[in-house]
């Protein structure tokens, strides 16, 4: 699949040295690594939402 869309970010220069030692360590580079968390919330948002009913019952 090719990629051709860009997301800009603001940071601190010690943010992005942070974001690049633990992508590095997880054998990601900084789009990759952003991208798994990004798309790691995005998952458990929709498995909350679609089984709010399993963790709130008696909510209506």
């Amino acid at each position: 699949m090719s990629k051709s869309e860009v997301i800009q970010i603001k940071l601190t220069k010690d943010e992005k040295k942070y974001i690049q030692e633990i992508a590095r360590k997880n054998k990601m580079n900084m789009s990759e690594f952003l991208l798994y968390g990004a798309m790691k919330i995005i998952s458990e948002s929709e498995f909350y939402n679609n089984n709010q009913q399993l963790f709130f019952p008696n909510n209506k």
